[in-house]
């Protein structure tokens, strides 16, 4: 595991309680602009900005067609007309995968992406392959939430512990 995998899934699972809770994309979006603590020590870039919102509104998509349940209601089924149009088949393959009790070990990141568009430019690729990434991993962090639960689906053989070397 990296810091890398480890922040991408607080991020999914961030996502997934605003998707719970009935926070429309919009309003993740308003308070994250509105929050005086910058993230990066630094105004984002609006690729920056344009990544988090792709990444927020995959994970929505995601667990929309996999008629997640939310707690309170809201809008969250409402993602900009892009994301399913750049995604769907992605998340159409993954809902499948999950669905069969593959988790998202029924397809591979490249697999995903050999279905989408050739005409992208290499960071559209780029954006595009980590956004596959992204909803791929949203897939994992929902089976280790469910595991995670008491009488999860599948107990850890161990305590879990930190990913920290040497320290167990």
């Amino acid at each position: 595991r990296t810091g890398y995998v480890d922040v991408l899934k607080l991020f999914i699972v961030a996502a997934i309680s605003g998707y719970e809770f009935g926070f429309s994309i919009a309003t993740i979006e308003e308070a994250l602009e509105a929050c005086p603590k910058q993230t990066a020590g630094r105004p984002l870039m609006a690729e920056e900005i344009t990544l988090r919102q792709d990444w927020l509104c995959v994970v929505y998509y995601l667990l929309s067609q996999m008629n997640h349940p939310t707690k309170f209601g809201g809008d969250v089924d409402i993602v900009p007309d892009s994301i399913p149009k750049v995604y769907g088949t992605v998340v159409e393959r993954l809902v499948k995968s999950y669905a069969a009790g593959h988790g998202g070990d029924g397809v591979t990141v490249e697999s995903l992406a050999a279905d989408g568009p050739s005409d992208l430019s290499p960071l559209d690729q780029a954006v595009r392959l980590q956004t596959i990434r992204t909803a791929k991993l949203t897939l994992q962090v929902l089976q280790e939430t469910e595991d995670a639960r008491p009488g999860g689906t599948t107990p850890p053989s161990q305590p879990p512990t930190p990913p920290i070397e040497g320290a167990f």
